[in-house]
């Protein structure tokens, strides 16, 4: 049978990200590096890591330089992260490693993006894109002989072509699909873009299945990152957030049989 990562549910990791419409200088990392005094309880680490450049092909010469990015984590016990704010390139990156439920992780996550929002406000940098990243584990747990893909994916997902049903006497195998969508509504216009991967792997001696359900919002109108996360009269991110959070349960939901939903919860509440 296959069990979820947790007692309550099968999520590893989520992800809450805004892409800005140009990519962060100098100046810019160091007004984050000058906020991170108002969020340091949170996220007590700052680093400013590395980028290694590498010139292909002709002309000759150094390549151009590039802002290396800043990460701002907080670590478990055992050294790995348990929450990380990362500004890279044009992209703002909050990740959770430890999720309890969604209204509180994505309270916290919006509040540290308001941070970053504050110091960020003379950039005026627009957000063109808001995303929402979720991957759940699941684990199979008895004889690799009696590996059985029915026990997790349900016969009638309208996602999972019978093809996949194949892969049932080997437990390494993948699917890869999305596409954008016109069907659900969300608060601030813009085309959706779905994309759900599932990924079967051997990882300390278990053979596991991610799903990484991958919802990215382009906007129609791109607006300031202080104006998306607080003036609700031009769309709301977190109302958004709410939206796409809930339309990836429903992926999951579409993808997962009844039995291993109800293990998690699904089916009695999507929060």
């Amino acid at each position: 049978m296959f069990i979820p990562l947790t007692e309550t549910h099968a999520i590893q990791s989520v992800a809450i990200a805004v892409r800005l419409g140009r990519a962060f200088d100098e100046s810019a990392m160091a007004a984050l590096e000058a906020e991170h005094k108002k969020f340091r309880t949170e996220l007590p680490k700052v680093e400013r890591q590395e980028v290694f450049q590498f010139a292909v092909g002709f002309p000759p010469g150094p390549p151009p330089p590039v802002t290396r990015p800043i990460a701002f984590s907080a670590f478990r016990r055992d050294g790995s992260i348990d929450w990380q704010m990362k500004a890279e390139e044009n992209a703002l990156l909050v990740n959770c490693l430890s999720y309890t439920r969604w209204a509180d992780v994505s309270v916290r996550a919006t509040s540290l993006l308001s941070h970053a929002a504050a110091a960020l406000r003379p950039k005026a940098l627009p957000v063109t894109n808001v995303i929402l990243q979720y991957l759940d584990v699941f684990r199979w747990s008895t004889k690799t002989s009696e590996y059985d893909l029915g026990l997790l994916l349900r016969p009638d997902s309208p996602y999972v072509p019978a093809s996949v049903y194949s892969h049932k006497a080997s437990p390494l195998w993948h699917l890869h699909q999305g596409a954008y969508v016109a069907d659900v509504p969300l608060k601030m216009p813009g085309r959706l873009l779905e994309r759900v991967h599932l990924d079967a792997a051997l990882e300390n001696g278990s053979y596991i299945v991610r799903v990484e359900t991958f919802l990215q919002l382009d906007l129609a109108s791109p607006t300031s990152l202080r104006e998306a996360l607080f003036d609700r009269s031009s769309g709301h991110v977190t109302d958004v957030l709410n939206q796409m959070h809930h339309r990836s349960k429903e992926l999951l939901l579409s993808h997962i049989t009844d039995e291993l939903a109800e293990r998690i919860g699904l089916r009695v509440s999507t929060k």
